[in-house]
């Protein structure tokens, strides 16, 4: 999974996170996950977002990297356990919302740095960046299908979401703002 958790995501994040939550809990046993979330900075489901994004420099419009000196940690498989889901299920609920939907970073991580590389990529975000790294994807994906999930996204932001979808086999999911309202007034947390 490819996570947004911007600031942009705000008022959204709650079905978001409802909805990851519930796919990461339907997982068979027998398969391994990883969580990437981003906001600008990516780091990795369970590690501190405030104290990771303070090791990041950059900006939406530029990109971000790593500041000197600081190595992030390298995305690794989690194999699916009952103790996993509910950590995982925690960290879902509790991280919060930073900076901006720059996503390239995470999908480097993705498809360069996860052995072996994942079947299936799950992008869930609201699409609200200046994009970035597709031409990375189109390149880099070998045979991962990436499904992507748009929250709320604005029209512009559509193309790029449905464009990565359809090149690796994936398929999109708009979810709009007014099903976004609807699913949290169901939505217990």
């Amino acid at each position: 999974f490819v996570i947004d958790y911007s600031a942009s995501m705000r008022g959204k994040d709650r079905v978001m996170r409802y909805e990851l939550d519930a796919a990461v809990k339907k997982l068979p046993p027998t398969g391994e996950v990883c969580l990437i979330f981003f906001s600008g900075p990516s780091w990795l489901a369970g590690e501190n977002a405030k104290a990771i994004s303070s090791q990041w420099t950059g900006n939406n419009t530029n990109g971000w990297k790593p500041k000197p000196g600081f190595k992030p940690s390298k995305p690794k498989w989690i194999p699916v356990t009952p103790a996993h889901q509910k950590e995982l299920s925690k960290t879902i609920w509790s991280t919060p919302l930073t900076f901006g939907s720059v996503w390239d970073n995470s999908f480097r991580w993705a498809l360069t740095l996860l052995y072996p590389k994942p079947d299936v990529i799950y992008f869930m975000t609201d699409g609200a960046a200046k994009v970035k790294g597709m031409d990375f994807i189109k390149n880099s994906r070998g045979h991962t299908k990436i499904y992507t999930i748009a929250y709320g996204t604005p029209p512009a932001a559509k193309a790029p979401l449905m464009e990565i979808a359809k090149i690796s086999g994936g398929k999109f999911k708009y979810v709009s703002n007014e099903q976004i309202n609807a699913w949290e007034k169901k939505i217990k947390k």
